[in-house]
């Protein structure tokens, strides 16, 4: 989808992880791992709760290594 390449847009990574999560967008959990580590603060926050929100298994070893 196109809110995925808008992760990689500074100011808009926060409203597209957003909405990634409010949507239920299963296939974009990919690109939300590979983009959590060079967010911008505000955006990885969002991008971990969208993550939560996907129930992405496969992020909690890179979820856990932000958070240590």
């Amino acid at each position: 989808p196109i809110l995925t390449k808008l992760l990689r847009v500074r100011e808009l990574a926060y409203s597209a992880a957003d909405a990634l999560g409010n949507i239920g967008s299963k296939e974009a959990i990919p690109d939300l791992i590979d983009n959590v580590e060079s967010a911008e603060v505000e955006a990885k926050i969002v991008i971990m709760s969208a993550l939560e929100k996907l129930q992405a298994k496969e992020a909690i070893p890179i979820l856990e290594k932000l958070l240590s």
